[in-house]
């Protein structure tokens, strides 16, 4: 649809926790196809049970997966840290310095 579409005006917003969930896709295959179209990210993480917007770290998604991936395919989208609470948002940040520091 992204390639039809054609327009800088319509891209891809990514949700881990969505993914983690309810795809049976490899993560490298959702960025395969994506490509230059993956513009954002909404990051959390769960438990694979429900969408309870963990922070990261607090659940079962491999975040430094993710990240090297990112890395890998030279992709650098803006992010959302998908918190509920203030100490959530906090503990994902904190958790995604680290990952990005390594």
């Amino acid at each position: 649809m992204l390639e039809a579409i054609d327009s800088p005006c319509l891209r891809h917003c990514f949700d881990i926790g969505h993914w983690f969930l309810f795809s049976k896709t490899p993560l490298s295959d959702w960025f395969d196809q994506l490509g230059p179209s993956l513009s954002h990210l909404h990051l959390h993480d769960n438990r694979g049970r429900g969408d309870d917007h963990r922070p990261i770290g607090a659940g079962k998604i491999d975040f430094p997966s993710f990240i090297a991936l990112l890395r890998k395919r030279e992709l650098a989208p803006s992010a959302t840290l998908e918190a509920h609470t203030q100490m959530d948002a906090q503990l994902s940040l904190t958790a995604l310095q680290t990952l990005l520091a390594d």
